[in-house]
This record gives C-alpha cells, structure tokens and sequence, in this order.
C-alpha cells in the first residue's frame, strides 16, 4: 500500500481502514538444517476485485511496473476487495499446487495466512485440503497483530504434508474483514530432503514487521553455513510479503556476503523478469521469474499478496559463513513475513563403481572365482569422513575367506557372517582421494544371474551431512525368470515389483550401443526391492565422466560413473505412485548435451538374456497384458549387422501364462546378434483393439 500526500486520499484511507496500535514482531528462525533438499512454495490470494472491466484490467496488468507515479487502479486500494471460494461449505477458499520431487522426504511445513482487522477468537480455525485429508488448523503459536491493521496465524503442518505430497492443497475459512484496499491469503513453506539434490543450508524466517517510506532498512542475518571453496554459489532467496502493490514502485530486497563482519557490506539487488529490483513485492506469486501456474483462482495480480523465490546465484562469495537480507522502500508499504534461504554448502562428491572379474576369463560357472571391486573417488571440495561400504554377498556364491581388503591401508575390511555381507570402511577421503574395497566369492551351481550391489555412505567433513550411495553389477549367465501371474486391471498391467524376478544382465555394450547409432543409451529400466534399475551404455570416450539420469520431467533422480568399458548402473527411488505402471514413468540419460532416447518403466514384454549353448540361442520371456484373441504369436527377429535387416527367425505361442520359449539356431560365422521379441495385444480386457508391442533388443555374443 502506497503511502500518497494527497491530503483527500490520505482522509479516505483513515476512514477506510486504519491502522491498529500493534506491535509489529521481529523475525527469528522458524527452522535451519544443512541437508540435501530444498524449499518449495504454494501460495494464493484469498480476495480479489468484483467483477468489472477495471477489475480485468487490474487482475492481467504487467508485473514488470516500475513507474515514478503510482498506477492505483490496479491495486487493492482501487477495489472493495471480495473473499473468492465462497463454496459450501467454505466461507472462502483458494489452491495451489505444491510441487515435491519424486522421493522427497518432507522436514518442515510451516502454513502462514493472513487478514485485515483483529486477530480471530481464541479456537477459531481454518481449513487445509491436502491430497491425503481435509484438516481443520489452529495457530500454534500466538497471532502476529501488524501496526497496519493485518493479523498473520502461523501453524506447524509437518505431519500433515508428509501424509499428503505433492500435489493440489487448498486454503478455506480464513477470518478478515473485506472492503477497500484488504487483502488476505496464504502460504505454505515447506523444506524437504532428497538424496540427489545438492547438500544445501536451509533456513526459514517468520516475523510481521511494516516496512514503510522513510523507515531503516530492515536486516535479516544467517549463519551456520558454509559455501563451497571454488567454484559458482548457488543461493536462493525466499519472500512471503503482504500489502505489496502492483501499480506501486519503490519496495526491494537485496544480499549481502557478511563473512568476517566487513564495515560496509556490498549488497546485490534482488531482481528477475517477473520481480523488479524497484518494484519486488508486486503482487505475484512465482519460481525463478516465471509465475506459478495451476493456481485457483490464477489471476496475475494477487492483489496484496507475494510468495516468491528469488535466484541469488553469486550474491555470496567462496567460503561464505555468513550472509545478510535487507529489506527497504523508497514508496509502497508492505508487510514481509517470512524470509526463505537456500544455498549450497562445501560437501564431498563421492562417486563410486563396481566391476567384476571372472577367474577364468569367460562367463561365470560353477566353481570360478569372481573378484568384485569397489572403486570411489571424491570429486568435491570437503573431505568424506566416516565412510562404510556394506556390500552383501550375491546368491548363488559364497565368500572366499581373507579376500577382503581396502586401501587406503587406514581402512578395514571384514566378513560379517551372521549377515553374509562384507564390511569395508574408511575413516576420511580427503577432496580428490581414492578408495578402492575388493572380495572374492566362489560361484555355486544354479542358472541365475549373479548379481551384486554395494549400500556406501559417508559424511561431510565440514558440516557433518550423511550421505548414502550404491553400485551394482550383474555378472552374464542365463537368467531364470520367474514371474507371478499377470494383475487384473486396466492395460497396462504393472511389471512385477519386488520378488523373485532378478536383474537381467545388460546386453553386449559395444554391439548394443554402436547399432544405436548414439554415444548413450538406457539399456534396461526395471523395478527391483522398491527401487527402479537403470542400466546403460555410453561411448568409451565418455569414460570416467558423470551420468545423470532423469526422470520424464526432467527431474535427476540418480547419478553414476561411466566405467571404462562404457557402462554404467545404479539405482533410483521409485516413481510417483500416480505414474507406476503408465506410460509416464519413463528415464532418459544424460551427459552434459548428450541425451539418450527415453526408456519406459513398465513394458509389455519381458525378455531375459539370450543363452548360447551346443549352436543354438534360447530366448525365454513373458507377455505381461491382455493378449490379443485368439492368442497372438510371439515372433522373434534376428539382426547380424548394424543396421540390417531384423529377420524373423521364430514364431511362437505363448502358454496360457504368457510364457514363452524359443531356440534358433546359430548363423553360421557371424559373431554376435541382436534378437527382438514382439506380438500383439489388446488395449484392455474390455477393449478388443490390439497394438503392437516390442521387448528390448538383446544384445549376444556368438562366438
């Protein structure tokens, strides 16, 4: 709200609403922790103008004004501002979407909203729909009273944000007295962990301070950091403010790097495309300069009501222990109340693979030794302290005793029976160190894929965070399937989760990746123990480089190292539950520009890898769908060259499981082959269309 000289409107704004004898409340720590995480937002107005043409106007004006004489007829000042969501049984109601990553852990929801007048009577609520629950809500904690006539509640909705996720929530019942130049909404701050993001000091501040023209600025100082000692400092400043006008310049924010307490800090200006560094507190509610869309009502123009989050990449210097916000007005009056910060700490980067060597050279048979190796390294700026490497000895082998060692030579390494697990720890890897944890197991009979997975984790010498990672190796053998009856329901039937059903081996990584034509390529996309397999390929020349893999919207979800050979594993959290088993949960891997094609977690067909045995190859899977009546043929090609021609070489039925087995024989001279399964199914076992559907290629050395 803009204090004006005019002596009529200044008249006008005392009989309309002024303001109350409160005491405004200083801003402290609502919650800090150092983790891997970020802050999300989901906020709205709860008032907005009557129906009118002006009020159109004033709802899609741009957010960029910053002119020298205010625009009053697209603020709340012009307007006997109205309760929107006035549906039974709400008195008043708004949404928004609050945006969680797949996996997240949620450590802090904080709800804040706000109306003019008096704060309410003692036991009144209001009303948060979240995905999972309607939920009445009391403050807890005392209301803040403005000294310009807004009361804010405040309540701790930790456990019920964790119950629902992400997704749509929506405010009701909020008390406030409407008319000319109100405003009222709400917010909803949420800090949340997740192992992929970057190790980061999250902070909240909450207060109910006026900061009005001629005032001193109005600092607010954060410690309990440190920055990373090279490199780009990725900050992010959050801001929930009341009463800031759109058609009102003059309100700003700014950051300043205070390490080592300097004289006079050198602040930088907040500012992006959606926020002017003379205009920051305009009435919108947006990320990184794009407004937040999925909002109900989604007017542009909140009409006195600001939830924004604010890049301040480079505000901070290296090293940075200390920083400090200032707010300030040279014109319009606003309300800040909560103050949000994020930056990225100085951590370790720990980055492990694994490999496997046969005893013999060849593929693994009874009685061979295979020794797995474990190697890591630290690519970031901070020592790795207390590292332990869990690594449980596959099925179908056993330990060789006293084949376990690590280096550097001030680590352990021992055999945990009782576990059947080999436990190797290291006490600090300092920035730029190796490790590397071997051990042998001696393969038993049995035709199952032999595969391996090493559980590491370590913590941040500097600011203590735990981190948690694993590798994993699948060792080429025939890989016996065995999968439960096909699920009841809608197409497309869900692959089998967690069971029996193994990780197949990856196809031949050369052949397999150079007939794609592409320098990287997802290989396998599988559920397994309540985690999602990625298995991939890349050029060798990518060696030793960083993997990421994303999920369909862009989101990393893992990430690895390309091993020597070009290939590379690791594991994910599942997806959301709303895409498991749709089209939707689909991965894609990526290294810097190169990106793979993307890979679907939920297939059709399920293909294990091809057995070579006496000049033929057996290929054995299963049609997990409604098949196609009468029952379709599963038809095998065969492809010799890159980028020949697949022939068919098989036509087979499945049984009425949807198992199938197949042998062909072994072309004459050729090395290797790539063999493709396919048939045809229904859409649902309602809807008697069909379409086809492939398994992924498989990849097999003939020789």
């Amino acid at each position: 709200m803009m204090r004006c000289g005019s002596l009529l409107l200044a008249a006008v704004l005392l009989l309309i609403g002024a303001p109350m004898a409160h005491a405004d409340r200083e801003f402290s720590v609502a919650f800090s922790q150092n983790v891997r995480g970020n802050i999300a937002i989901a906020a709205n107005s709860q008032m907005t103008c009557p129906e009118s043409a002006e009020c159109a106007v004033a709802r899609t004006a741009p957010a960029t004004f910053t002119g020298a004489a205010p625009d009053w007829s697209i603020n709340n000042d012009w307007f006997e501002e109205l309760f929107v969501g006035a549906t039974p049984p709400f008195t008043n109601s708004s949404s928004a979407q609050l945006a969680l990553p797949a996996g997240a852990s949620v450590l802090s929801a904080r709800l804040y909203w706000f109306g003019a007048g008096e704060a309410p009577p003692a036991g009144s609520t209001v009303r948060l729909v979240t995905p999972a629950a309607n939920v009445a809500v009391s403050p807890t904690k005392p209301y803040d009273l403005s000294t310009y006539g807004y009361y804010q509640g405040i309540a701790d909705v930790t456990a019920a944000v964790a119950a629902g996720g992400g997704g749509r929530y929506t405010v009701a019942d909020i008390p406030g007295v409407t008319g000319t130049g109100k405003a009222a909404g709400w917010a909803l701050v949420v800090a949340y962990g997740l192992g992929t993001e970057p190790a980061r000091n999250l902070t909240v501040f909450d207060g109910l301070r006026t900061v009005n023209e001629g005032d001193p600025p109005r600092d607010i100082d954060v410690t309990g950091f440190q920055t990373p000692k090279t490199g780009p400092v990725r900050t992010t400043v959050g801001f929930i403010t009341y009463e800031g006008d759109r058609g009102v310049a003059g309100d700003g924010a700014a950051i300043a790097d205070v390490t080592g307490g300097p004289a006079v800090p050198t602040f930088q200006p907040l500012a992006n495309a959606t926020n002017p560094a003379t205009n920051l507190f305009n009435s919108t509610v947006s990320t990184g300069g794009i407004e937040v869309a999925g909002r109900e009502p989604g007017h542009s123009n909140t009409l006195g009501m600001d939830a924004d989050l604010i890049d301040a990449t480079g505000a901070l210097g290296n090293d940075a222990t200390a920083a400090r916000v200032r707010l300030t007005t040279f014109g319009d009056v606003y309300l800040p109340a909560v103050v949000t910060f994020a930056t990225e700490l100085h951590m370790p980067d720990v980055t492990q693979t694994m490999t496997v060597t046969d005893s013999t050279g060849g593929k693994a048979v009874p009685g061979d030794v295979l020794t797995y190796e474990v190697t890591g390294s630290n690519g970031g700026q901070d020592g790795a302290v207390d590292l332990a490497v869990a690594d449980r000895i596959p099925a179908g082998t056993t330990y060789v005793p006293g084949s376990a060692s690590i280096t550097p030579a001030a680590g352990t390494a021992t055999f945990d029976a009782a576990a059947d697990t080999v436990r190797f720890a290291a006490p600090a890897i300092a920035s730029g160190g190796t490790y590397t944890a071997r051990f042998q197991v001696k393969v038993g009979a049995g035709e199952t894929a032999i595969t391996n997975t090493a559980d590491t984790t370590y913590k941040g010498a500097t600011m203590g965070l735990p981190v948690a990672l694993s590798s994993s190796t699948t060792t080429e053998r025939g890989v016996a399937l065995a999968l439960p009856e096909p699920t009841p329901g809608p197409d497309p039937t869900p692959l089998p989760g967690p069971g029996p059903v193994v990780v197949p081996a990856p196809p031949k990584v050369d052949l397999t990746r150079a007939c794609s034509q592409r320098p990287l390529v997802l290989l396998n996309v599988l559920e397994r123990s309540g985690r999602v397999t990625l298995v991939g390929a890349a050029d060798t020349a990518l060696a030793g480089q960083t993997v990421g893999l994303h999920y369909a919207d862009g989101r990393q979800v893992a990430k690895t190292t390309i091993a020597a050979d070009g290939s590379f594993s690791t594991t994910a959290p599942l997806p959301p539950k709303a895409h498991r088993g749709t089209t939707r949960a689909r991965y894609s891997a990526r290294v810097g520009r190169q990106r793979s094609p993307e890979l679907k977690l939920t297939r059709r067909v399920v293909v294990e890898p091809p057995v070579v045995r006496a000049g033929s190859v057996r290929l054995r899977g299963r049609v997990v769908a409604p098949f196609a009546r009468p029952r379709a043929q599963i038809v095998i090609t065969q492809q010799l060259t890159c980028g020949g021609a697949e022939t068919p070489v098989a036509r087979v039925k499945p049984d009425a499981r949807g198992a199938f087995t197949a042998t062909v024989a072994v072309p004459a001279g050729a090395p290797a082959a790539i063999y493709r399964v396919s048939t045809r199914v229904q859409r649902s076992t309602s809807n008697p269309k069909t379409f086809p559907t492939f398994g992924l290629p498989q990849a097999v050395e003939l020789g």
